[in-house]
């Protein structure tokens, strides 16, 4: 059962077709049962496999999370919120969720006709921030969830060598959401993926604030060893001087973000692979309990430095953006808001009050005129 203070929609179970697009949109009603504004904290993308068949070699449990060929969060404004493939959004769950809430599933066995059903984490606040809920969504503000679904040789699925045919699945999202009295202006943020285009570097187009970094290769068991061909990074208008993978950025890491429940043996059955801590992904950035949405150095690109020999590596990036004036405007019309009477909804101790109300970057608060229909 969901916890008592959050409500769960679900949408429209929609059949699976290989290669195709399915899109799941309007199912999450903008006012919920108290009459209160909803707001999404978490979206969860549900596969049920009922007819997929494994030759050859096993899925290991990590890799599982590849039957997402690509998965986006669309904003109304066209802000993507997320817009990730599916072992790129497992290492953004860990360094967003944490190792402890994070789902991981047991091999897939080599076998004909199985029925396997998965739910992937699209987390929208931000457990570790100062204020988790300022980065949740507004019920009104989802366009749409659009998801790709696999090849019917699940090609993504089959990295370590396994042959997959998937002959029938069904997709649905779940919503989980809580209600608040209140109309915020939340943060506006993207989650998205970058390839280096060689083993010197990569050049990051943020356009905001960088909150978010981590490094992976893709490769079988959750991605490549990186414990001997990634050293250290470098990144212009942030890190000056080379932090090493090991101790500077992984033990750092794990004391912000607890420690990983290792695998004892088998992968899967209910333990959590962190690639972090096995040397899968190099975590860069992260958030902890005192980040605040205007925290960081607002730049339109980051140059990214690295010494290493890893070839195929990919960033996962979560840019802070400014908010969408279109936004505010159809928020206000909506809620019938004068302009004059957004508050700052966060704010440091010795922070000027009046200054942050006029920042792009904060989150904002206004009074609830309009209530929805109470059941």
């Amino acid at each position: 059962m969901p916890s008592a203070q959050r409500q769960v929609y679900k949408s429209p179970a929609q059949s699976y077709v290989a290669n195709s697009t399915l899109r799941f949109s309007g199912w999450v009603p903008p006012f919920g049962p108290n009459g209160l504004r909803n707001v999404i904290d978490r979206l969860e993308m549900v596969a049920a496999f009922s007819d997929v068949t494994l030759a050859g070699t096993a899925c290991e449990g990590e890799d599982v999370w590849r039957v997402i060929e690509r998965v986006v969060v669309a904003q109304q404004d066209g802000t993507e919120r997320i817009n990730l493939q599916g072992d790129e959004l497992r290492v953004y769950d860990y360094l967003s969720m944490g190792a402890d809430r994070v789902p991981e599933y047991a091999d897939i066995a080599v076998a004909a006709n199985q029925a396997l059903t998965f739910s992937f984490p699209l987390p929208l606040e931000q457990r570790f921030a100062r204020r988790p809920k300022d980065y949740s969504m507004p019920a009104e503000l989802l366009k749409e969830v659009r998801f790709t679904c696999p090849k019917t040789d699940a090609t993504g699925i089959g990295v370590a060598g396994g042959t997959v045919t998937i002959a029938a699945a069904t997709f649905y999202v779940l919503a989980i959401c809580h209600e608040e009295g209140s109309v915020e202006q939340k943060v506006n943020d993207s989650v998205y993926s970058v390839a280096f285009p060689s083993t010197s570097g990569v050049t990051l187009k943020v356009g905001g604030r960088l909150h978010g970094l981590a490094f992976f290769a893709r490769a079988a068991n959750g991605g490549a060893s990186l414990v001997s061909t990634f050293t250290d990074v470098r990144i212009d208008r942030y890190l000056q001087e080379p932090l090493l993978r090991t101790p500077d950025l992984v033990q750092s890491y794990m004391m912000s973000h607890g420690a990983a429940l290792n695998d004892p043996g088998t992968d899967g059955g209910g333990v959590h692979n962190d690639p972090f801590s096995q040397n899968r992904a190099v975590p860069v950035f992260w958030t902890d309990e005192d980040t605040s949405p205007f925290d960081g150095d607002l730049i339109d690109e980051a140059l990214v430095r690295t010494s290493m020999t890893q070839s195929s590596m990919l960033a996962v990036v979560r840019a802070v953006l400014p908010e969408s004036e279109n936004i505010m405007r159809a928020i206000e019309r909506k809620h019938g808001i004068h302009p004059s009477e957004w508050r700052a909804k966060t704010i440091s101790k010795g922070r000027n009050r009046t200054n942050l109300a006029g920042s792009s970057f904060v989150p904002k608060s206004a009074p609830l005129k309009r209530r929805g229909l109470a059941r």
